[in-house]
């Protein structure tokens, strides 16, 4: 029964109680400056490889929007060919 007042008497000025104020702006700064940054030549690979990619694709897409014909016009030719 003591022990339980002690526990409840400690409990309530603990409560009131304000936690010591700590800065850690510090400490995390220093562990930034000492933090590694990893290089970057993969990134630089896989970015030169997706602009090729998209290169050639636009230049296929290109070619093929050229290349085509409209489909009512080649119809009509062939119709004016067998007609004369």
């Amino acid at each position: 029964m003591n022990e339980e007042k002690l526990l409840r008497k400690l409990a309530s000025a603990a409560r009131g109680d304000q936690p010591p104020p700590i800065d850690v702006a510090e400490w995390v700064m220093d562990d930034l400056a000492r933090a590694r940054r990893p290089g970057n030549a993969l990134l630089w690979v896989f970015t030169a490889a997706s602009s090729a990619a998209a290169a050639i694709i636009i230049t296929a897409a290109l070619l093929v929007w050229e290349a085509r014909q409209d489909p009512v016009g080649e119809f009509m030719q062939s119709t004016m060919a067998m007609i004369q």
